[in-house]
């Protein structure tokens, strides 16, 4: 099922990693 849709879990884990930059990116902008 993994590689059944390679491009929703490569959508997935950039979106992951989007949202947790930006997460720290916020703490680091107003921390």
């Amino acid at each position: 099922m993994a590689h059944k849709f390679p491009r929703i879990s490569f959508f997935q884990r950039w979106s992951i990693l989007f949202k947790c930059i930006f997460h720290y990116g916020m703490i680091f902008w107003y921390g």
